[in-house]
């Protein structure tokens, strides 16, 4: 008796979009959280350095404003990485890899030039959207990678029919 494999999972492109996007907004949001943290430990070393009591130093912490800005960045983020949203393109850990390189790059060329022609630029977050570029383009790399290996695996495969028992059907095979 021949045993019965599980069907796999089969999605379609649309649905892959779907996954890959809530994946990355995901992602995204985390990795918002993650830089305001990572912000907030910074700051909190820059004022413990400069030898203050602790108290003064958690009183000063709760102060900290952010910009409603700086939520909006996981928005930006699915923006730079559209090109990435082709399943076939998002299969492919080479172009995957390259497109989370090219959007990080932009995303710090972006703010850079935001920084520069700003007025005041201590009233942009230096610490916080660096971080927040980091924790996202790993993050996301991290995320992709499971979708890689998952569902990109099982529901991208092409199947093919070998007619030919001979030497070249088994070579093709």
């Amino acid at each position: 008796m021949a045993s019965q494999q599980t069907p796999r999972l089969r999605l379609r492109p649309s649905e892959h979009r779907t996954l890959l996007f809530l994946g990355d907004l995901l992602m995204a949001v985390a990795a918002v959280f993650a830089a305001i943290f990572s912000w907030r430990e910074y700051q909190r070393y820059v004022l413990l350095a400069d030898e203050l009591k602790p108290r003064i130093v958690e009183q000063l912490l709760q102060n900290i404003n952010i910009p409603f800005w700086f939520y909006l960045l996981p928005l930006a983020w699915l923006l730079l990485m559209i090109e990435l949203y082709e399943p076939h393109t998002a299969a492919n850990w080479r172009k995957t890899l390259r497109g989370i390189s090219i959007a990080a790059f932009v995303g710090i060329v972006i703010y850079s030039l935001v920084f520069l022609i700003r007025v005041d630029p201590n009233s942009l977050p230096r610490i916080g959207v660096g971080a927040f570029l980091l924790y996202s383009s790993l993050l996301t790399l991290f995320w992709r990678s499971l979708y890689i290996r998952f569902y990109a695996s099982a529901g991208q495969l092409r199947h093919f029919l070998v007619v030919g028992a001979g030497k070249a059907g088994h070579t093709l095979a």
